[in-house]
């Protein structure tokens, strides 16, 4: 891995850089590294690493697909939704009968799908698609075992 930053989001540290073995720009969490090898070869970042938006639309440090969703949140959820700041780039919108929609960028969906999920009932994608189905998929799975 060539290493370009050291990232500390949602209480890990992640290394984000260029592993050779995928031939892409990954995200390595720090704790789940099990052996490192000091090299002594030297690299060239890319001249545009630091205008890439690495974390600034990772949702949980995920990275894939760029991604808008859009999720509408009811009752203690919307007012919870409304007071915090998730994201540099969100867009909280009221809605009809205290509810809210929140709009934001992710690379990729599975760290957005867990944190829908994890408003329970008061939560409801709006759009992706994609994302919608997950998240309906997952609340399938997860009935089938009550």
């Amino acid at each position: 891995v060539d290493p370009y930053h050291l990232v500390f989001k949602d209480g890990f540290w992640y290394l984000v850089g260029f592993c050779h073995w995928r031939g892409d720009e990954r995200l390595f969490r720090i704790d789940r590294i099990k052996r490192i090898h000091l090299l002594m070869q030297h690299f060239t970042p890319p001249a545009d690493i630091h205008r890439k938006p690495h974390w600034s639309t990772a949702w949980g440090m995920e990275m894939g697909k760029e991604y808008l969703f859009k999720v509408r949140f009811w009752g203690d959820s919307a007012r919870f939704v409304r007071e915090t700041q998730f994201h540099p780039d969100q867009v909280i919108e009221d809605g009809p009968e205290d509810t809210v929609a929140f709009t934001a960028k992710a690379y990729g969906l599975k760290s957005v799908c867990r944190w829908v999920l994890s408003f329970g009932g008061e939560a409801e994608v709006l759009e992706p698609r994609p994302l919608r189905d997950m998240v309906a998929e997952e609340i399938r799975k997860a009935g089938g075992r009550y």
